[in-house]
């Protein structure tokens, strides 16, 4: 798998940075989710780079809610258009 660093170079950061899955295809998994949730799942490390909704998941140790994703205009045309998984997680309560 490449490092981080070779990927932006070939500039592949809609690859998830765990599993290498595509997050901005038909259906994508292109979200926002508050800094305090990347924060925790990155080591408070800058991260340039995307994670898929099952990495982000695997990382946090639980199942993504909608209170985690920021209130901006990408994630409301996601609940829509996202990958089936990314609707269920914004869709979802606590």
């Amino acid at each position: 798998m490449p490092t981080t660093t070779e990927r932006l170079q070939r500039d592949e950061v809609w690859y998830c940075l765990d599993c290498d899955h595509f997050c901005l295809g038909d259906g994508g998994e292109y979200y926002m989710v508050h800094d305090a949730i990347w924060y925790r799942v990155t080591y408070g490390q800058e991260c340039e780079g995307m994670l898929c909704i099952g990495c982000l998941e695997g990382r946090l140790g639980r199942g993504l809610t909608a209170a985690d994703f920021t209130d901006c205009p990408l994630n409301h045309e996601k609940r829509e258009r996202g990958s089936a998984r990314l609707r269920d997680r914004l869709n979802r309560s606590r």
